[in-house]
Order: structure tokens, then C-alpha cells, then sequence
């Protein structure tokens, strides 16, 4: 496993000497969205392929992190630290996976899309999360005590070095683009769909940010044991991906095309069934860690399920609706 993951990050530094490369080679010559006017049709073609390696690269490495965290994060995290891993960790480790193949779904679905703003969401919650994330290791590594005794050598500043390697990389990325993040500034006519929307944004921000900022406090009556380090430090790392994820839910009423929309809510969805059945396997398989409480917090995140859900299924009926409307008036 460590061998994988110095792979992967000896791809993301390849990457990012050939993304500074081509900036000098174009005198930083930026890159526009597909649709935008006035920018060479070759050049466009050419900068572009920047941005479809760093979605492949991603959705590569967010597929093995994500399924390597939900079907065997024992073996991840006992490669990282120095202590056996326990029913706490595995939980927060299989949750944090979801978010991660959630992510890999949208890197391939948005691959081809002609609509900018579904790929500068990619790059603005990659940026967000990276730097969250890089921000917590600093902290990790300046209030633990004997940071040997926790985590193995090398493997904190492992984290550290490719969190600073993301945030180079999106934000090279993000200038390329002009900070554009959408062509369309329209308003959903859908007051329902509209509604579901600012509720999941407020959904990410609050759970996130309780998870980022008080993850001691959550899980300080669903647990048996007292917490160490590390269960802080992955509850955290949870809360810092599922914060950035709202950068999605804020944007996505500026999609031009219904079917990036649908993308979207079926990754939302996705992410939302992952986590929850991790909760639910947790509490079955792990009881010699949690409590009986942590179905508490099974059921509000039950409700945020239904919902993406439910907002999954209308938009994709609603498309097979309009569809079907369309044949019938070509014949």
C-alpha cells in the first residue's frame, strides 16, 4: 500500500512540473471554458488536456483511496500508524471512502462535458478540501506530543506533501481558467428542486463544519472508549471533505446541461448510501465501540439520504419525461 500511494504521488508531482512547463511555454497564456468566444479553437484543445489528465489522475486515485477505505481500511490505517486500529477508525475510515467514490464519479461523468463550471467545481473542492486537510496535519503535528508513539515515520509527512501537491495543482489549474467558475448566471424556475439544493448546501456546510471544528463533542457519547489523536485527526479529515463538497450544491443551478445536474444528484446520492450503510454495518459489527446513541446520528443522516435521493429520482424522471414528450412530437 505504501508503494501505491509513492506512486500516485510521484504521478501528481510528473504532473504538476509539466502543468509549470506548459505555463512558461504559453506565456501563462490562461485558459478559457469551451463555450467562451474569442479564445483559438487549437489552443483551447491544447490547454484543455491539461485539466482532463489532473480528472483522470483524480478520479484514478480517489477510486483506490475510496474503495481501499470502505472494503479494508484496517489495512490502510494500520500502515500509517503505529498503534493497532480500531472499530472507530475503520468507521470513520469506510464514511470518508464514500465521499471519495462519490468524487470519482463526478472526475469520469464530467470528463467530457462541454459546461466549464462542472469542472471548476471539481478544482475549487479539491483546493478547499486540500488545504483544510494540509491545514490539520500542521496542526496534528504541532499539538501531539511525541508524534513517533502515534504515527508511523514518514507517513504524516506523506499526507503533508500531497496535500501541498493538490493545492499546487488546482491551483495552477484555477488561474489557467481566469477564476471563471460558471458561463450562466440564470435562476432555477424550479422553486422544489431549488429549495432540495440550498438544503443539501446547508446539510454539507453544518455537518461538515461540526466534524472539522467538534469531532470530540460528537462522538464523545456514541463511543466507548476514549478517544485518541487519530480519531480526531480522521474525523476531521471526514469533515474537511464533506465541508468542500458544498461547493457542488452552491453552483449547481448554473449548470447549463440537465444531465451534468443529474450527475451531480446521482454522486450526492451515491455518497449519502455509502456513508449511511457504514454507519449501519458499524453499529452491527463494531459494538464493542459504539453505543446504542449512534443510531441518534443514523437517523438525521437517514433524512439527508431520503432527500438526495428522492431528488435524484425526480430530476431523472423528469428528463425520461421530457424525453418522451420530445419522440412523440418528432413522429
Amino acid at each position: 500500500l505504501s508503494a501505491l500511494f509513492l506512486l500516485l504521488l510521484l504521478l501528481l508531482l510528473l504532473v504538476s512540473l509539466l502543468f509549470t512547463f506548459d505555463i512558461l511555454q504559453h506565456k501563462f497564456f490562461l485558459y478559457e471554458t469551451m463555450t467562451e468566444k474569442g479564445v483559438p479553437g487549437s489552443v483551447v484543445q491544447h490547454m484543455a488536456v491539461d485539466l482532463k489528465a489532473f480528472l483522470i489522475l483524480d478520479g484514478i486515485r480517489s477510486t483506490l483511496l475510496g474503495l481501499c477505505l470502505v472494503l479494508a481500511p484496517h489495512l490502510l490505517l494500520d500502515v500509517l500508524l503505529v498503534h493497532k486500529s480500531d472499530g472507530v477508525h475503520w468507521h470513520m475510515a469506510r464514511v470518508l471512502g464514500g465521499i471519495f467514490i462519490a468524487h470519482a464519479y463526478l472526475c469520469y461523468s464530467w470528463y467530457h462535458s462541454t459546461d466549464g463550471s462542472t469542472h471548476s467545481c471539481i478544482l475549487l473542492d479539491r483546493l478547499l478540501t486540500s488545504a483544510l486537510s494540509y491545514a490539520l496535519c500542521l496542526h496534528t503535528q504541532s499539538t501531539t506530543n511525541d508524534i513517533s508513539s502515534t504515527w508511523n515515520s514518514e507517513s504524516l509527512r506523506f499526507l503533508k506533501l500531497n496535500y501541498a501537491v493538490e493545492m499546487f495543482l488546482t491551483s495552477v489549474l484555477i488561474v489557467k481558467r481566469r477564476f471563471i467558475l460558471c458561463l450562466f448566471a440564470k435562476v432555477c424556475q424550479d422553486q422544489l428542486f431549488n429549495s432540495l439544493v440550498q438544503c443539501d448546501a446547508l446539510a454539507a456546510v453544518i455537518i461538515g463544519s461540526l466534524w472539522f471544528a467538534l469531532p470530540d463533542w460528537l462522538l464523545k457519547n456514541q463511543v466507548r472508549y476514549s478517544l485518541t489523536e487519530t480519531h480526531i485527526f480522521l474525523s476531521r479529515l471526514f469533515g474537511a471533505n464533506l465541508l468542500s463538497s458544498k461547493i457542488y450544491s452552491n453552483n449547481v443551478l448554473n449548470f447549463a446541461v440537465k444531465k451534468d445536474l443529474i450527475v451531480w444528484s446521482f454522486a450526492r446520492s451515491l455518497m449519502c448510501l455509502i456513508i449511511l450503510g457504514g454507519q449501519i454495518y458499524s453499529q452491527y459489527a463494531y459494538v464493542a465501540w459504539w453505543r446504542s446513541t449512534h443510531w441518534i446520528g443514523i437517523g438525521l443522516f437517514s433524512i439527508w439520504t431520503v432527500l438526495s435521493t428522492w431528488t435524484y429520482i425526480r430530476e431523472s424522471n423528469s428528463v425520461h419525461f421530457q424525453n418522451e414528450n420530445q419522440i412523440e412530437l418528432d413522429n
